[in-house]
C-alpha cells in the first residue's frame, strides 16, 4: 500500500513537470468550430464566393484533386450548410468540435512526452533544437544565441527588425566553411535564403528550419561553401499566440484599424502583384493588410533579403500538403523557366522519397484553387530576380494537418536535410557552374 502511494506521488510529480514545460491550452476560441471536407469539381469559384460571404472561412488544405478542407467557425455553420446544400455539393464533417479534438490531441502529446527523456533547452543552455517537442519562441532564441556563441567564426546572429509586439526577427548567417566575416577581399559566395514560421500555426516549419540550420552550421557535409541565411521564425507573435491562445492562428497580431479582427496574412503582404488572390477583409485568414509591406515582419525581412549578394536560391517552409511549389502564384500563365524549376523541385521530392518514403508533389503555386500573390516566393523571383524560389509545404497529407505530432519532428527534419541537399545539387547542375572556392554562381539571364 505504502509503495503504491510512493509510486503515485512520483507519477504526480512527473506529470506536473510535464505540464509545467508544456502547458495545455483550453482551446475555447475554437469551440464548436468544424473541419469540413468538400468534394467536387470546380470548387474554386464556389469557395471564392463562400469566403466573400463568410470571411472567417479558413481554407486548411487543397490536395490537388477534388477535395478541400475548411474550418467553419461556430457562427457560420448554419450559413455554410445552407450554401453547400444550395450548391448540391458533397461534403463531410470530419471534426464536429475542433476544441474537443485539440484537447484530445494535447493529452496524447502529453502522455507521449511523459514517457521520454526530456531534451534540455533553457536559459542555462540549449545546444541543439529538440526533436521530441516543439520549442517556444524563447527557446528558439536561446538556441540561436548558443549557436552563435559556440561557432563564432562561422555563425553570425542579428535581429533584422521587430514584430508588431516587439519581438526580434532573428537572422542567422552561416558563413562558408573555412571563411569568416573578415574575408571581405574574397569574391562573395553564392547565397541561399531559408525562411520558416511565416504562418503561425505551421509549427513543423520553424522546427524543420532550425534542424536544417543546426546540420549546416555544426555538421555540414555537402555544399558547405555557400553563404546561408536563415530566418527560422518570421512570425514570432503569431506563433506564440498559436501556442497559448488559438492553435489555428495563421496571421500576425496586427491591430486592424476599424475592425475587431486581428492580424495580417504575412504571405499576402509582399510587394509583388500585391492584392491578387488576397482578401481586403481584416476578418479573413488571407487578409493582405492595408498596404504592401504594411507589417514590420515582412518589411524587415524584405529589407534584409535585398542586401544579400549573389542571391541564387530562396526556400520558404510551410505546411501542410507535402508539395514543392514554384512561381508564379499571381497568374496561371506558366513562368518562362518552368522546366528547370520543375527539375530542381523534383530533386527535392526524389530525395525525400528515397530517405523516408514520403511522397511530395511538384506544382505551380497558382495551380490549385485560386491565385495567391503577395508571397515570399513570387516577390523573391519578381523583385530580386532570384533564379530559384520555392515554397515547400511540409508534412503531412492531411491525416494530422497542422497538428503534426512531435514524434514526427526527427523524420521530417531528416527528409528536409536530404531534400535540400539534393535540390542544391540540382541547382548546380542547372547552372553548370560551381559554388566552390568562394566563387559565386556563373551569372545567367534572370527571368522577369
Amino acid at each position: 500500500m505504502r509503495s503504491d502511494l510512493i509510486i503515485g506521488l512520483l507519477w504526480a510529480l512527473c506529470w506536473s513537470s510535464v505540464m509545467a514545460k508544456h502547458p495545455r491550452q483550453t482551446h475555447r476560441a475554437l469551440e464548436e468550430h468544424k473541419v469540413v471536407r468538400m468534394n467536387g469539381e470546380n470548387l474554386g469559384p464556389l469557395l471564392t464566393e463562400a469566403q466573400k460571404a463568410l470571411p472567417a472561412l479558413d481554407v486548411l488544405h487543397y490536395d490537388g484533386s477534388q477535395q478541400v478542407r475548411v474550418r467553419v467557425a461556430r457562427e457560420d455553420v448554419e450559413a455554410f450548410k445552407n450554401m453547400m446544400d444550395g450548391a448540391k455539393l458533397d461534403y463531410v464533417v470530419e471534426v464536429e468540435d475542433l476544441a474537443d479534438h485539440l484537447r484530445r490531441h494535447d493529452l496524447e502529446q502529453e502522455l507521449t512526452a511523459s514517457s521520454r527523456i526530456e531534451e534540455t533547452c533553457d536559459e542555462k543552455g540549449c545546444s541543439k533544437p529538440p526533436k521530441t517537442y516543439y520549442m517556444t519562441f524563447e527557446q528558439m532564441e536561446w538556441y540561436m544565441q548558443d549557436l552563435a556563441a559556440n561557432y563564432p567564426s562561422r555563425v553570425q546572429l542579428s535581429s533584422v527588425g521587430k514584430s508588431v509586439e516587439g519581438r526580434d526577427i532573428w537572422m542567422v548567417n552561416v558563413l562558408p566553411d573555412g571563411s569568416s566575416s573578415s574575408d571581405r577581399s574574397l569574391p562573395s559566395p553564392a547565397s541561399v535564403w531559408i525562411e520558416g514560421g511565416l504562418h503561425a500555426r505551421e509549427w513543423i516549419s520553424p522546427s524543420s528550419t532550425l534542424q536544417l540550420l543546426h546540420k549546416i552550421a555544426t555538421a555540414c557535409e555537402n555544399h558547405c561553401d555557400l553563404n546561408y541565411y536563415f530566418v527560422p521564425m518570421a512570425n514570432p507573435d503569431g506563433y506564440e499566440y498559436s501556442r497559448t491562445q488559438n492553435r489555428m492562428w495563421r496571421k500576425n497580431r496586427a491591430v486592424n484599424s476599424g475592425s475587431s479582427c486581428y492580424g495580417v496574412d504575412l504571405n499576402r503582404n509582399w510587394d509583388y502583384k500585391y492584392g491578387v488572390g488576397a482578401s481586403d477583409d481584416p476578418c479573413s485568414e488571407t487578409f493582405m493588410g492595408p498596404s504592401a509591406f504594411s507589417e514590420p515582419e515582412t518589411r524587415s525581412i524584405s529589407q534584409a533579403m535585398s542586401q544579400v549578394e549573389n542571391f541564387e536560391l530562396m526556400i520558404t517552409f510551410h505546411s501542410y500538403g507535402q508539395t514543392v511549389l514554384y512561381p508564379w502564384g499571381w497568374t496561371k500563365t506558366p513562368i518562362n523557366d518552368k522546366s528547370r524549376l520543375v527539375r530542381v523541385g523534383n530533386a527535392f521530392a526524389d530525395a525525400v522519397q528515397e530517405t523516408t518514403g514520403q511522397k511530395y508533389r511538384v506544382e505551380n503555386s497558382a495551380g490549385g484553387l485560386y491565385l495567391a500573390a503577395g508571397a515570399t516566393d513570387d516577390w523573391s523571383k519578381g523583385r530580386l530576380n532570384v533564379p530559384f524560389t520555392y515554397t515547400i509545404e511540409l508534412r503531412d497529407s492531411g491525416a494530422n494537418g497542422f497538428l503534426i505530432p512531435a514524434t514526427d519532428i526527427a523524420s521530417t527534419a531528416e527528409e528536409v536535410i536530404a531534400g535540400v541537399t539534393r535540390l542544391i545539387s540540382q541547382v548546380r547542375d542547372e547552372l553548370n557552374s560551381s559554388w566552390s572556392n568562394n566563387t559565386s554562381f556563373q551569372k545567367v539571364e534572370k527571368i522577369q
